[in-house]
């Protein structure tokens, strides 16, 4: 019970050592797998949202810009006439809905004229003398003069004259910092990101904390790594990169904004990110945990089951191999039950050959009695016979009365003779039976242990068997992850149909209902794969159980086939004592033949004596030879007897030792 306790254990252990080690391999790939698709997805929505904000900022400064130029070459401000341009230009600011903070018109010396009439003097800034050159500039983020609270960005574009082409002055539409970069920055990816712009040469132009804006410059940091991806994102179109920093690691995206020198980041840190997959590994090592406790319950109570049956088999093995023959299995239509059945035939067999050879055992030991018996009996006889020869050379007349005697004496001699061939022929019949007996036994047990020879084959069959199905879900968790890569393939699409419909605005509600449509198609993509992949883990589980349990089962058939070896040489000594047996019988059978014609020619001797008793004293001397003679067979038969004897008790022993 130890034994069968003990191994149900380490089943137990094993499979579930091994279920944690699959189950835990499987967490950490899925892990992995998510983390790095996430941080994918979140490094092309960066790249493409960083993208798209960009040109869309791009294209508003162009557009305002465009606007100050339509505003240049009306015929009021080609005019140059203050007054009817002021009155415009309150028109043109109304008309935008504030998004000018003012518009202002300036001579070519640099007096700048704005719509409430103030003139500032802008001859100082960098971007005049470009402009009066004949170059539209978008300028970079400076204070107002007539406000030195307010950041402002100013669109300025030259006046020309309509006849020489010649400069006259110059238009200058100003917008907030705020206004401009409110509606293009005011984007996320997560909680916590950060969008700044900075100029070519690291200077801060727009930033969440304003007490950065022109007055600091990030390629000055002391962070070498970070100014060093600052410094490649001013040299791209589009750069993407990752450090760390005190709150941990994060995404760095940046994009130029073309038309002007500024480049647009994006920080994203990627715990925002991560955090989530780090609760779906709680949640998953949670049911993993749950789930292996309920499979050591559900091993606990199938291989009980299981081993009980095979406890029971080696059980009453065991007890056929001490000599018990009187308990059988439970016989049912499955593999045990039908190994069952074929133990009980072997049993039964079993139980007739040896109640054949009890049958021949006790046959054998009254027929060595009877031979001890007529041993005796001849062994007196012959002491009577040697006595009357003495009588007999005492005198004639008794010689008549003795001869007479002695006629009786080899009458009965000759009787217990014959008797004794009989016994010795029926005794030579029993053993044959009992050898024939023996040996359908032994072809029996050679049968029995070819049957569980042939069901290990079989059961070895069954588990290559279902190591190929093994293989083969294999196979078909590989066709899953396709289908896992075509879904992430397909979210793709949604985002870039998604992107499309916000460039397209009114004109791309198309994108945006194929963009859900595609996105639905890969969430039941995915949400079939992940079902697909945890059935192919459920049944590749149960796989490894069974092939555990035939390998077990392959054990226990091999201590039935040691068992059966067990009985087989207990016949194998059955079969050596019967032919020890059978010679002792074939000895007395001699025996018997020769003392029969001993006696004979005894009577033969007498009558011959009584028909002539005138020759009594020469035929004295060959009667008493003849006599000694027999008293020599007598004691070998007497020998012989007394082997048969204990032969019979040892074979009484052996046949005792089992239990019908």
């Amino acid at each position: 019970m130890r034994k069968n306790n003990s191994l149900q254990i380490k089943a137990i252990l094993s499979i579930s050592i091994i279920f944690i080690i699959l189950m835990s391999f499987v967490t950490a790939i899925s892990y992995t797998n998510s983390k790095k698709l996430i941080l994918s997805s979140l490094e092309d929505s960066g790249r493409q949202t960083i993208t798209v904000h960009s040109q869309n900022l791009s294209s508003w400064v162009k557009s305002r810009l465009s606007q100050v130029e339509v505003i240049a070459n009306t015929e009021v401000v080609n005019s140059m006439d203050k007054n009817k341009i002021l009155s415009y230009f309150k028109r043109e600011k109304d008309n935008y809905n504030g998004v000018f903070n003012s518009l202002g018109i300036s001579d070519t010396q640099g007096k700048l004229t704005i719509q409430n009439n103030t003139v500032i003097d802008i001859s100082s800034e960098n971007t005049f003398p470009e402009v009066i050159g004949g170059k539209e500039i978008i300028s970079n983020p400076f204070q107002a003069k007539e406000d030195p609270s307010q950041w402002i960005i100013s669109m300025e574009c030259p006046i020309k004259d309509i006849n020489t082409n010649k400069v006259k002055g110059l238009v200058s539409g100003a917008c907030l910092v705020s206004t401009v970069f409110k509606e293009n920055t005011s984007f996320h990816l997560g909680k916590t990101d950060n969008v700044y712009i900075l100029k070519k040469d690291g200077t801060v132009l727009f930033h969440k904390n304003k007490n950065l804006i022109n007055n600091s410059n990030f390629f000055k940091n002391a962070n070498k790594d970070y100014v060093s991806l600052l410094k490649k994102g001013t040299n791209k179109e589009n750069f993407y990169g990752e450090f760390k920093d005190n709150a941990g690691t994060k995404k760095l995206f940046s994009s130029h904004i073309n038309g002007t020198d500024w480049y647009m980041f994006l920080e994203v840190p990627t715990k925002e990110y991560v955090s989530s997959v780090n609760s779906l590994l709680y949640i998953t090592t949670i049911i993993t945990i749950f789930a292996i406790i309920v499979l050591i319950l559900i091993l606990i109570i199938i291989l009980k089951y299981f081993f009980n049956r095979l406890l029971k088999v080696s059980l009453a093995a065991e007890k056929v191999a001490k000599g018990d023959l009187t308990n059988y299995l439970p016989e049912s239509e499955d593999e045990l039950g039908k190994f069952n059945a074929t133990f009980n035939r072997m049993t039964k067999e079993l139980k007739q050959i040896i109640l054949k050879l009890k049958g021949a055992a006790e046959i054998i030991n009254k027929s060595s009695q009877n031979y001890e018996d007529v041993s005796l009996t001849v062994v007196e006889g012959g002491e009577s016979i040697q006595e009357g020869i003495k009588n007999l050379s005492l005198g004639a007349k008794v010689t008549s009365e003795e001869i007479s005697n002695i006629t009786t004496y080899v009458s009965d001699m000759e009787k217990q003779s014959k008797e004794l061939v009989d016994i010795s022929i029926n005794i030579d019949d029993m053993i044959k039976e009992t050898k024939d007996s023996t040996k359908i036994g032994s072809e029996n047990l050679k049968k029995t242990i070819d049957v569980l020879n042939n069901m290990k084959k079989s059961i070895l069959i069954s588990s290559d068997a279902i190591t190929k199905l093994s293989e083969r879900s294999k196979n078909i968790a590989n066709i899953t992850t396709s289908i896992s890569d075509i879904s992430e393939q397909t979210n793709l699409l949604a985002l870039n149909a998604s992107i499309e419909d916000v460039r397209a605005g009114e004109n791309g509600k198309g994108f945006s209902v194929v963009a859900e449509e595609v996105r639905k198609l890969a969430e039941q993509s995915s949400n079939s794969s992940s079902e697909i992949s945890s059935e192919i883990l459920q049944v590749q589980g149960h796989i490894t159980e069974a092939v555990k349990t035939m390998k077990q089962s392959i054990d226990f058939m091999q201590q039935g086939t040691s068992s059966m070896d067990s009985i087989s040489m207990i016949f194998y000594e059955i079969e050596q004592q019967v032919e020890k047996v059978k010679d002792v019988s074939s000895n007395v059978s001699e025996i018997a033949k020769i003392l029969l014609n001993q006696n004979e020619n005894i009577y033969q001797a007498i009558s011959n004596t009584s028909a002539v008793s005138e020759e009594a004293a020469a035929n004295t001397a060959s009667v008493e030879e003849t006599i000694n003679n027999q008293g020599k067979v007598f004691l070998k038969l007497k020998t012989a007897s007394e082997e048969l004897h204990n032969i019979s008790i040892n074979l009484k022993e052996e046949i005792s030792k089992f239990k019908c």
